[in-house]
């Protein structure tokens, strides 16, 4: 060891190494070439390593934070004196053990100087994919907040009103207690068109909930807040309905017979708000128009509330709205008769939406309509609702009857194509029998 440190000159070592034959004996000259040789580079690849350090060396400064341990970091040149002192340590130990350091040394030299470094840079590229993806997503949140401020808690005054929704859930039925299947039909399957407009009539808010048509039915249906299901305690309801299909207008008046078959209401006590279902015939010169523009005036019954202490207004209010028109239907003229105790009555015509079916049925002679209901209908084996009707009106008692109408609120556009009528007569002016006919219907 003494005998090579007089060798190596600490202050002269560069030089010594670069040019080994000027300084070193023999022996020291081959232990330079030979490491001159393992380590030897090309002149690109050094440049490039060393401008890799470089990069390394800045990176690792600005991203990694301090530790509570002490680090010590090495020059480049202090690394190259510790594995030349490591060598001249190796060359003055016994020859096996010489040997065997060596080839552990050369091991090393195989493996990656640079992985612990690697692992760094790939916990380092980690930590910032995850940063950019959080602060990705509260960018985002904080965008969606933004743009929805009635989401948002805190001091905000802005709140979301609840939206009424089409609920299918109930089945609603007439005064008779007959369910309006036709119209449940028409809810499940999607077909109604919801409506939002709102207003405050007598202290109740009125909302629109949806509207449906086709070539038998307008259906309206509403919503109030309180229990008037009885249309009492200022509860509002449809006085006029103007109906308009683009070349024609068309004026109904609820309260003086306008009115069809099924519709309904109820209460629900969870939410304190009634429901309406209001069903109407439509106009037969409008059965084939694309939509309908409908203007619903409602008028409030008397009910004592903040501005009217006694009760004797009656506000009214309307909403303007479109509807279109279903244009699936299956429509047959048998004009075919049946007859009871001599009278013979046509059934001229049948129409079948997907909110009900309708039966045209005429007497062929002057029959007057008894003070009572004496008749009653069957259509395919089930129960249905008889209406005398005189050009869409309700007729007085021992009036001519012009016609009547046989309604069955159910979806029969799947129906078979046989048919059968049987009407009952239980008294005047039929008398007491029944007849029936078979008639076919074609397909939508």
């Amino acid at each position: 060891m003494t005998e090579h440190s007089k060798d190596f000159q600490q202050e002269q070592l560069d030089q010594q190494i670069e040019q080994p034959a000027r300084y070193l004996d023999t022996k020291a000259r081959y232990l330079v070439e030979d490491l001159q040789q393992m380590y030897h580079t090309q002149s690109d690849d050094k440049l490039a390593n060393e401008e890799s350090l470089q990069r390394v060396r800045k990176l690792l400064e600005s991203r990694l934070q301090p530790s509570h341990q002490e680090t010590n970091i090495l020059t480049f040149a202090e690394i190259r004196e510790h594995h030349e002192r490591k060598t001249m340590m190796i060359d003055n130990a016994p020859q096996s053990e010489a040997t065997s350091s060596r080839k552990k040394d050369l091991a090393s030299q195989r493996k990656p100087r640079w992985r612990h470094i690697s692992r760094l840079f790939n916990t380092i590229a980690a930590v910032l994919v995850v940063a950019v993806l959080v602060g990705s997503a509260a960018l985002l949140l904080n965008a969606r907040r933004n743009a929805n401020p009635s989401t948002t808690t805190g001091s905000s005054n802005v709140t979301t009103q609840p939206q009424v929704k089409v609920d299918c859930s109930h089945v609603f039925a007439d005064g008779n207690y007959i369910p309006d299947n036709g119209e449940h039909a028409v809810c499940l399957q999607g077909k109604e068109t919801p409506l939002q407009d709102s207003a405050t009539i007598n202290d109740h808010k009125l909302t629109l909930i949806s509207a449906y048509a086709d070539a038998n039915r307008l259906l309206i249906k509403y919503v109030e807040t309180g229990n008037i299901s009885q249309r009492y305690d200022g509860g509002a309801s449809i006085s006029k309905l103007t109906i308009q299909d683009g070349n024609q207008t068309y004026i109904y008046d609820p309260v003086a017979g306008y009115t069809s078959h099924g519709g309904g209401s109820y209460y629900d006590q969870k939410s304190k708000q009634t429901f309406f279902l209001d069903s109407y015939s439509i106009p037969q010169d409008a059965i084939n128009a694309k939509q309908l523009q409908i203007t619903a005036t409602f008028l409030a019954v008397g009910g004592a509330t903040r501005e009217d202490p006694v009760g004797t207004s009656f506000p009214t209010t309307f909403f303007n709205f479109t509807v279109p028109m279903q244009s699936e239907k299956r429509v047959a003229t048998p004009n075919q008769n049946l007859v009871i105790n001599g009278h013979r009555l046509k059934l001229t015509q049948v129409c079948v939406t997907l909110s009900a079916t309708y039966l045209s049925v005429k007497p062929e002679e002057a029959v007057n309509t008894p003070p009572e209901r004496t008749y009653s209908a069957t259509v395919n084996g089930s129960k249905t609702e008889i209406y005398e009707v005189d050009n869409g009106k309700l007729t007085g008692k021992w009036d001519p009857l012009k016609g009547m109408s046989i309604a069955i609120t159910e979806d029969w556009l799947g129906k078979p194509g046989t048919w059968n009528l049987k009407i009952q007569s239980t008294g005047e002016p039929l008398g007491i029998g029944s007849g029936e006919l078979q008639f076919t219907v074609p397909a939508a």
